[in-house]
């Protein structure tokens, strides 16, 4: 997939991403997706997680080596069984972090679209309760839906994963519960593939850090990056290109590009209209 994405021509590209699934899908002993019966389980976790909104890596614009270290990710997590029987445990535990707006959400969907799968998140004021324990059991039934065939995100995990501390207070203690209870889940489960994400890895206790398989560091894109997105939003709107050259990240650029498409097809839509009354009018 990497050389895919490297090639210059589209026809290339196409031809061996094609290939490249195709085989995936043929091999032996692959995970099965989850069953339908578990998004039952779902609903029933008392609305913990929401389907992510799809998205795949050819809707983003990753610098080149960070594509290739998620590409190598895919790749474990097709061949998981095979590293099983060889005694080895595919990464299924990624933190991602980096500045706001930068695509680390989007990427963990489109991680779970490489993987012909699907991508819940954490709702983070669900999980939270204000009953004794309420949040670790929250917590415990949360990793119990979770199967091979499941991406589960926690977007944001510093809300419940902040370091612990020497703390006398009620609340500092049941923050200290939540991490112990994170901590102990993520031990016990191995199955799916969990993506956490914050833009403040310094406030994650150690101890959770740990836990991860691999930190990946989403950086600040560049100029040339945002106006390269920009570029794709307008032909997918089929609008004239947009000013980004004050935005800061690709979120500030998306929401930008989607604001100023909206406008100019509203201004079509009304123009038709106006022009329609004025036929109706002279038909009069």
């Amino acid at each position: 997939m990497s050389l895919a994405r490297a090639s210059n021509v589209p026809s290339i590209r196409e031809s061996i991403a094609s290939a490249v699934k195709a085989g995936f899908k043929n091999v032996p002993g692959r995970p099965q997706t989850f069953q339908p019966e578990t998004l039952a389980k779902l609903q029933d976790a008392g609305g913990i997680l929401t389907a992510a909104t799809k998205c795949t890596f050819e809707d983003l614009l990753l610098p080149i080596d960070l594509q290739c270290v998620l590409d190598e990710f895919v790749l474990e997590l097709e061949y998981r069984t095979e590293l099983a029987e060889r005694g080895l445990r595919a990464r299924n535990r990624f933190l991602f972090w980096g500045p706001p707006g930068n695509g680390k959400t989007s990427c963990a969907s489109a991680l779970a679209s490489a993987l012909s799968e699907r991508a819940f998140v954490v709702s983070i004021p669900e999980l939270g309760s204000q009953f004794l324990h309420g949040t670790e059991q929250n917590l415990g039934k949360l990793f119990s839906t979770i199967r091979d065939g499941m991406v589960i995100v926690f977007d944001e995990i510093d809300a419940i994963g902040s370091a612990r501390g020497q703390s006398d207070s009620s609340a500092g203690k049941s923050q200290n519960a939540v991490v112990n209870t994170l901590l102990t889940l993520l031990d016990r489960h191995t199955s799916g593939v969990i993506v956490a994400t914050t833009n403040r890895p310094d406030m994650i206790d150690t101890a959770l850090q740990r836990r991860f398989d691999e930190q990946v560091e989403f950086p600040a894109p560049t100029r040339e990056q945002m106006r390269s997105l920009a570029r794709k939003l307008c032909e997918k709107y089929t609008i004239a290109e947009v000013d980004v050259s004050d935005c800061a990240n690709f979120d500030e650029v998306s929401k930008r590009v989607a604001t100023e498409a909206r406008r100019r097809v509203m201004r079509e839509l009304l123009a038709a209209d106006d022009t329609t009354d004025e036929s109706e009018g002279n038909a009069a």
